[in-house]
C-alpha cells in the first residue's frame, strides 16, 4: 500500500506550497505529482521552483505558464501571448537564471508511472476549454485522450488514473468501459493549491491498494493574510493578483476616479442571489452626486424608447431612475446611464447593463465615504470589486 499526493495550480503562493508540505508531513508519501502553473508572476517563482525540483517525491508537470515562459525563451510567441504575459515570462526566465531554466526544460509535459499495479498518466492539458466542454462524460474521456494522441481507441481504458490540473476545479469521476465494463478509469482534478476558492486550499491524496485505493479530495481553510501582503509589498498596482485570493477591493491612492465591478455579469436577473443588495447599492451610487447633477442621459433603453435620451434633473426624473433601472423582466433597463453636471463632467456612470459603474473625480473625503460604505455591504468581497485610478 502506497499514498501519493495530487496538486495542481501553485499560482506562486509559496505559503500555500508549505501549507500542503505541512500537512503531508507524516502521511508517508511516496509521490507528489504536481501538475503545472507553478508561477503567477516573478514572485517567489525561484523559492517555489527549488523546492519543487529538490523534493525528489515531486513528479513536475509543465502547465500552460510554464510552457509560455519555455515558448518565450525559444522566442516562440503565439498570437495569445498578450504584452503583460509576455513581460511576466520573460521576468520569470530572468529571476530563475540559466541554471534552473536548463531543469525547467527537463520537466515532462506529461508522465505516466506504475505505482501498486495501478498505472497513472499525469499532465493532461485542459487549459483548452475545448477539453472540458464536455462535462463528467466518457466523450470529455475520449476528447481528452483521443484528441490529444495519448493513446488510440484500443488502448483508451489501459489507465487506472488520469491526473489533470483543470483550473478551479476539484473533482473525481469514473468511466467505465463501454463494450465489456470490465475496465473503468478514475479522472481526478485536485483543484488550486493556491487558495483561490474563498482561502481553501485544494490538494487530493491517494492511498493505492491493489485491494482497496481510498481517496480524499482536500479543501483545508487557511489565511491567505501573507500572500495578500506579499503582494502588495512586491507589487502595489497588482489589482489582478489580489482579486484571486478574494481580496477584491483594493485602493494605492486617495483620490481619483472609482471603477466598481459586479461580480455577476447580469446582476439584476431575479435569479441573483445578491439582487436586493445590487439594488441598494445602485441606489447609493446614484443619490451619492445627485447634489452635483443637472442632466443625466441613458441609451440603448427599453420598451421601444429611442436609442439615446438626454433629460433634465427633476425630482420626477431622479425617482425614475431610482425604480425604474429595472424592467419587467428583471434586468437592467439601460445599456448605459450617466448623471452629469453644470458642465457636462459625467459625475457617475454605469455601464454593460449595470455591471460596471464610475465615479469620476472623488476627493479624498468623497473615496473614503464611498470606499467605507462599499466595505459595509453584506459579502461585499462577493459582490463586487473596485479599484481607484
Amino acid at each position: 500500500m502506497k499514498k501519493i499526493a495530487v496538486i495542481s495550480n501553485i499560482q506562486s503562493n509559496i505559503y500555500a506550497l508549505k501549507k500542503f508540505l505541512e500537512c503531508i508531513v507524516n502521511e508517508q508519501i511516496e509521490y507528489v505529482f504536481n501538475l503545472g502553473n507553478f508561477f503567477d508572476g516573478d514572485l517567489f517563482c525561484s523559492e517555489i521552483f527549488d523546492i519543487i525540483s529538490s523534493d525528489t517525491r515531486f513528479i513536475n508537470v509543465l502547465g500552460e505558464k510554464e510552457r509560455k515562459v519555455l515558448q518565450v525563451l525559444e522566442h516562440i510567441e503565439d498570437d495569445y501571448f498578450d504584452e503583460e504575459e509576455l513581460r511576466k515570462s520573460q521576468k520569470i526566465i530572468e529571476i530563475l537564471g540559466e541554471n534552473r531554466i536548463g531543469i525547467l526544460k527537463r520537466f515532462p509535459q506529461s508522465v505516466e508511472i506504475e505505482c501498486e499495479g495501478q498505472k497513472i498518466y499525469a499532465g493532461v492539458d485542459t487549459t483548452d476549454a475545448n477539453y472540458v466542454d464536455f462535462g463528467l462524460s466518457e466523450e470529455k474521456l475520449a476528447v481528452m485522450l483521443l484528441k490529444k494522441g495519448i493513446c488510440n481507441g484500443n488502448d483508451l481504458f489501459k489507465y487506472d488514473y488520469v491526473f489533470y490540473g483543470y483550473h478551479g476545479l476539484s473533482e473525481r469521476e469514473y468511466f467505465l468501459e463501454p463494450i465489456h465494463k470490465d475496465r473503468e478509469t478514475c479522472y481526478i482534478s485536485p483543484g488550486n493549491l493556491y487558495m483561490q476558492c474563498r482561502g481553501k486550499m485544494q490538494f487530493t491524496i491517494i492511498e493505492l491498494s491493489t485491494t482497496d485505493t481510498s481517496i480524499q479530495q482536500n479543501n483545508i481553510a487557511i489565511n491567505n493574510d501573507e500572500i495578500i501582503q506579499a503582494i502588495r509589498i512586491h507589487n502595489p498596482d497588482s489589482f489582478r493578483e489580489l482579486r484571486k485570493y478574494g481580496e477584491l477591493n483594493y485602493v494605492a491612492k486617495k483620490e481619483g476616479n472609482l471603477v466598481i465591478d459586479c461580480a455577476c455579469s447580469e446582476p439584476f436577473k431575479h435569479h441573483c442571489k445578491y439582487r436586493e443588495q445590487y439594488i441598494e447599492l445602485w441606489k447609493m451610487l446614484v443619490e451619492f452626486l445627485e447634489e452635483k447633477c443637472i442632466s443625466y442621459y441613458i441609451s440603448n433603453t427599453v420598451k421601444g424608447e429611442t436609442e439615446s435620451q438626454e433629460k433634465n434633473w427633476t425630482e420626477e426624473e431622479k425617482e425614475k431612475v431610482f425604480a425604474d433601472f429595472i424592467n419587467e423582466n428583471g434586468d437592467f433597463a439601460w445599456h448605459e446611464m450617466g448623471l452629469e453636471d453644470k458642465n457636462g463632467k459625467v459625475l457617475f456612470a454605469s455601464h454593460e447593463f449595470g455591471t460596471v459603474y464610475y465615479l469620476n473625480n472623488l476627493d479624498e473625503i468623497q473615496t473614503r465615504e464611498m470606499i467605507e460604505y462599499l466595505n459595509t455591504l453584506p459579502n461585499s468581497r462577493e459582490i463586487l470589486s473596485y479599484q481607484l485610478y
